[in-house]
């Protein structure tokens, strides 16, 4: 009866509203040394994981491995298909073949406000039959650091080593590719389309695009968006604008290099084979002398250094 009035109406309609809501909000996990291999994952839909289909808000998924074929439409992804705001990806690994339309990803195909992906690698293929597919994450706003791609990566368009877009507030950092990347347009080593930051990365990976705009470090980067500390030595092959550091270029590029045999021009970013394996001091802090050969001397991260001095250990 006393839900006829209107006035306690509205306030039992608003307390359901913020029950459905904390219970919602409440709802994050943590995923802990998960192997998954020897297997394969298909999706009929969107959200496709090798570990997880879907990670949502503030959940955490540490040192876990997959190794399984994935297959999925939009959103697929080696650990996390589709990866919510806040979520941390940490020390993990895809070494299974990853399969989709769009937004795929060796680690996730897609990471929102807030979320990170710190000290990851795929090694295998990474296929997209349309756009936004990347070595790590297919499309992200977050954060992604001191990780790496080995694994040769193909799509449509907006390609990158490790990110097909970085969107706005995004950031790569501390990052290498040295996978081959296939597309038609705005393909990258490091990120198909840059919105961005792109900082203290390098790549080695062949790019090769049939269309337009393809860089040794990004495709496109575009306008209030930033790439510093950067260097490449892969070759880049499209047949409208290449580019030693990008294709296209509408943001602003400082302290960047690429090899002087890429691409024949005269611009001061083009050093010789000598020069740039001597640049380790100009690039920062966050790089040093390749004394192990771990790169075949160019420079390299100081987190990959201290990755092989553990291996060795």
């Amino acid at each position: 009866i006393l839900l006829k009035t209107p006035y306690l109406k509205k306030i039992f309609l608003y307390l359901i509203f913020l029950f459905n809501l904390l219970n919602i909000l409440k709802y994050s996990g943590t995923i802990l040394d998960c192997n998954v291999q020897n297997t394969s994952v298909t999706g009929l839909k969107e959200k496709t994981g090798g570990i997880a289909g879907i990670t949502t808000k503030s959940s955490v998924i540490q040192n876990c491995k997959n190794g399984s074929t994935v297959t999925g439409n939009r959103y697929a992804g080696g650990i996390s298909g589709y990866s919510n705001n806040n979520v941390n990806i940490k020390n993990c690994e895809n070494f299974g073949d990853i399969s989709g339309t769009g937004y795929i990803g060796g680690i996730t195909g897609i990471i929102f406000y807030g979320s990170t992906i710190q000290e990851c690698k795929n090694t295998a293929q990474i296929n997209g039959e349309e756009n936004i597919v990347g070595g790590l994450v297919g499309y992200g706003v977050g954060q992604i650091e001191s990780s790496y791609n080995e694994g040769n990566v193909l799509s449509a368009s907006f390609a990158g080593g490790i990110i097909g877009v970085n969107y706005s507030m995004g950031n790569v950092e501390k990052c290498y590719n040295n996978g081959n990347i296939d597309g038609d347009n705005n393909i990258g080593g490091i990120v198909g389309i840059n919105k961005g930051s792109i900082s203290s990365s390098y790549n080695t990976g062949k790019i090769t695009g049939v269309g337009y705009r393809a860089g040794g470090i990004c495709g496109q980067n575009s306008s209030d968006s930033y790439i510093y500390s950067c260097y490449n030595i892969g070759n880049v092959d499209v047949e409208n604008n290449p580019g030693g550091i990008v294709g296209g270029d509408f943001g602003t590029i400082t302290n960047c290099y690429y090899l002087n045999t890429i691409i024949k021009d005269n611009n001061e970013q083009a050093k010789s084979e000598e020069e740039l394996k001597n640049m380790f001091s100009e690039l920062g802090s966050d790089f040093k002398e390749d004394t192990e050969n771990i790169n075949n001397g160019y420079p390299i991260l100081i987190w990959q250094s201290n990755q092989s001095e553990n291996v060795e250990q």
